[in-house]
């Protein structure tokens, strides 16, 4: 049996799009941006996220490559709207919840040296701010990491997850 990504992953947005006009799912986002998770310089983004009622989740994948070396995240958080006002056209919406990320970097010393890789988890709380003006929306998103690496955190060097993300809702 031949496992073909690109057909799945068509599959997996066009069944998000068709559970976002069933009443009792409230939206699908979709979303591109930038991401922290290569040490502060921004890097593409793709953002999937759902919402029911005052409940979502949001997944997020993001990456670099190059000859050199590679780094890549995939992070997935489950959210509760805390707050949520809407100033004349414009909606706003504050989210707190708990998320996840799996990084995986590669790099090797020259193109003819071996590839070493690392693998990292991290767990944390999750919060984000998104603003919508109709289906458009603007949203910023940190995911607090913590690693088992504690002492990292006494010296203030969190292992966060940022996202910047333009998108539109179903």
């Amino acid at each position: 049996m031949h496992f073909d990504s690109k057909h799945s992953r068509m599959r997996f947005v066009v069944i998000l799009m068709c559970l976002s006009f069933i009443d009792c799912f409230g939206a699908v986002d979709f979303g591109v941006g930038t991401s922290s998770v290569t040490g502060g310089r921004p890097v593409p983004s793709l953002a999937v996220g759902l919402e029911i009622d005052n409940w979502g989740m949001l997944l997020r994948s993001e990456g670099v490559q190059t000859t050199i070396y590679s780094q890549n995240a995939w992070t997935v958080a489950g959210y509760k709207t805390v707050f949520s006002e809407k100033f004349g056209i414009v909606g706003s919406s504050v989210n707190a919840g708990f998320g996840g990320a799996h990084i995986l970097r590669t790099y090797r010393e020259s193109l003819t040296s071996e590839i070493e890789t690392t693998k990292e988890y991290v767990l944390g709380p999750h919060l984000a701010v998104k603003f919508q003006l109709g289906f458009l929306y603007l949203g910023f998103d940190t995911l607090l990491g913590l690693t088992k690496q504690i002492t990292q955190h006494l010296t203030l060097n969190f292992q966060d997850v940022s996202h910047v993300t333009i998108g539109f809702t179903f």
